[in-house]
């Protein structure tokens, strides 16, 4: 900056210096600007853009060779070569999950329990919580796992993986903790899993615990069951932790269900996975786990079969003493030993059968067929659990009304087998139902009473004592109500319809069971007359060889007597004599071996008859000295 002529003036600037407040300056300015008549802009200041410009290079080139200080000329090389050497040296990252879990260290993990058991001594939870956030930090792969480890070839992925010493180390950890901290600790795993799948980091640690703590306690596992439900709607949007979700879940119904905890397993099959069913990303896996669940409640299914088969039996002993006018209390006593049957707990509730009903049979356009068809089967399941429990009424009361002509032909087979298991378990109780019920739902009946019967299982249900009462009192109910009412006709037309099927298995069975009676009978008969075959002709065989004995050892009086002058005349002495001689001769060795034989059996058998005999004596001076007033009776 320079001063001159009591003005500032800008020195090296291609800008136009600022217009002077003076007005003698301005004055001056403005008057070159109008005397420039060949331009009506102003010249630039061709000197000062050259210097600018000339300045520009110079700063570039002085930029350019600018000595560097000694201090960076040498550690610039040096800080170089030990990030190259920090790279070499730092390990490598593992690449799968199995290489992950492979390289944990047990004496730094007993090491780190050592520590927070010492520093939270009080608090098992926080330190659990604590070692198993540093094994998820651990287990970290460098290729991506599977959320639901269905790429893995093992369902029992991650733990299965872990070493035999880390595993029962981690184990111990988990067993010196109370129930009511593991199902805590279960919990914790449960949402931490959750939430760091949804940021994409790795869960594994948390996995292997929740496999643990499924293996430990299997009560804890199910503790906060409503809350693993509802973390559905948080997460069933999102592919990554949807999957992890339905992999915890499975986990979860697996440890309720060895632990037959039916009910809990069946409420978050039914309330956390089963809606699930019409995604393509949780599908395959929520019914997967739906099955394995009701595979593990077979002793269930079988327990209710066998109280329907009890039922019917028990219901036909009724019948038939009442027949014979017997009383109940004389039936209860002389019914064949069978004991009414134990009542099967209420695992799944009127809503969720339902609830499965309408899912398995929804349309092909929201849920694939392969789906439907295993749904099905799973439905096959829980309709008899259901049917023998005391929720049967209830649902019998909920499906029977919704065979209408709109439900499709596999619906209403599904409802009409439903149907005869609640009938079968509940029979007193849904026949009333059914009774009160059936001036408002005729139709319904109508169909009910044909499903029921053309089916072989729900059948069974209409040939109890209980069942043709109701069906006679339906029938009764039904003839006032024929005039002008088609819906009662066809209703009629079923009851008696019905009451002939009925009538003719009942007498079928009877039939069948007098045939089958008869049959033994006759094999009996036959043994008995082969028997008495056998031993006649052993009589008469060994009454004639006797008798042959006799005449050869008496020929001479033979020989005087009616006969043998009788055979002298025919010419046939000899050949009598030599047949009678060989009779006997036979005779007499036959009988000599036979008793040489029963004298050696006898003589094998002998001690222990004698034996025998000395232990029926000592039995019974016992029980004459214990009970003195069974003396009579030994």
């Amino acid at each position: 900056l320079t001063m001159a002529s009591g003005e500032w003036e800008v020195v090296g600037s291609s800008k136009k210096p600022k217009p002077s407040k003076q007005p003698a300056a301005a004055a001056d300015k403005k008057n070159n600007a109008k005397g420039d008549k060949h331009s009506e802009k102003s010249v630039p200041n061709v000197k000062d853009a050259t210097y600018s410009l000339q300045k520009f290079k110079l700063k570039r080139e002085q930029k350019k060779e600018e000595p560097k200080d000694d201090f960076q000329d040498e550690a610039a090389p040096i800080a170089t070569k030990t990030q190259k050497t920090a790279k070499k040296t730092a390990p490598a990252k593992p690449k799968t999950l199995k290489d992950a879990i492979t390289k944990l260290n047990l004496s730094e993990l007993q090491t780190l329990c050592k520590g927070l058991r010492t520093q939270f001594s009080d608090s098992p939870l926080i330190w659990l919580k604590d070692l198993a956030s540093f094994l998820n930090v651990r287990i970290s792969p460098a290729i991506p796992v599977d959320s639901a480890y269905r790429q893995e070839g093992s369902p029992g992925v991650p733990l299965d993986y872990v070493s035999k010493p880390i595993k029962e180390f981690l184990v111990r950890m988990v067993q010196n903790s109370g129930p009511n901290v593991l199902s805590q600790f279960h919990r914790h795993c449960f949402a931490s899993m959750l939430q760091e799948a949804m940021r994409g980091l790795p869960v594994h640690g948390f996995a292997i615990f929740i496999q643990i703590v499924g293996i430990v306690n299997r009560e804890a596992c199910s503790t906060f069951a409503k809350d693993y439900i509802s973390f559905r709607e948080m997460y069933d949007n999102h592919p990554r932790p949807g999957l992890t979700y339905v992999w915890l879940m499975a986990q979860t119904i697996t440890a309720a269900t060895c632990a037959k905890h039916y009910t809990s397993a069946v409420n978050m099959w039914i309330e956390g996975l089963l809606p699930l069913v019409g995604s393509k990303h949780y599908s395959a896996l929520s019914v997967q786990c739906g099955k394995e669940m009701v595979s593990r409640m077979e002793g269930l299914y079988h327990q209710s079969t066998t109280n329907f088969a009890a039922t019917a039996a028990s219901e036909n002993n009724n019948n038939n003493n009442n027949k014979k006018g017997k009383s109940h209390g004389d039936n209860q006593a002389t019914s064949n030993g069978t004991k009414p049957a134990a009542r099967i707990p209420a695992v799944v509730t009127c809503d969720q059968l339902e609830r499965l009903l309408d899912i398995t049979f929804a349309p092909a356009t929201q849920i694939p067929r392969p789906i439907n068809k295993q749904l099905s089967d799973i439905f096959t399941k829980l309709k008899v659990v259901c049917g023998a429990s005391s929720e049967g009424s209830a649902v019998f009361m909920r499906f029977f009304p919704r065979l209408l002509p709109s439900c499709s032909p596999a619906m209403a087979k599904e409802i009409g087998s439903t149907c005869g298991y609640c009938l079968l378990g509940n029979e007193a109780k849904c026949w009333n139902l059914w009774q009160n019920s059936l001036n408002a739902h005729m139709a319904p009946s109508a169909k009910l009473l044909k499903l029921l019967s053309s089916d072989e299982a729900s059948a069974k249900a209409l040939e109890t004592p209980t069942a043709q009462k109701a069906i006679q009192t339906f029938d009764q109910l039904t003839e006032k109500k024929l005039q002008d009412n088609p819906v009662a006709k066809e209703l009629h037309r079923e009851l008696q319809r019905v009451k002939t099927t009925v009538a003719t298995s009942l007498q079928n069975k009877k039939k069948s069971e007098d045939r089958s009676g008869s049959r033994g009978g006759s094999s009996s008969s036959f043994l008995s007359k082969l028997l008495s075959f056998f031993f006649w002709t052993l009589v008469i065989l060994s009454t004639f060889g006797y008798a042959c004995v006799l005449l050869h050892n008496n020929w001479n009086k033979f020989e005087t007597s009616v006969l043998g002058e009788l055979t002298e005349k025919a010419g046939v002495t000899e050949q009598v004599r030599s047949t009678v001689a060989n009779i006997a001769m036979f005779t007499k060795t036959t009988a000599s071996t036979t008793v040489s034989e029963w004298q050696h059996v006898l003589r094998v058998v002998q001690p222990y008859i004698t034996v025998l005999q000395s232990r029926a004596t000592d039995a019974a001076n016992w029980i004459s000295s214990s009970y003195p007033g069974a003396a009579s009776v030994v």
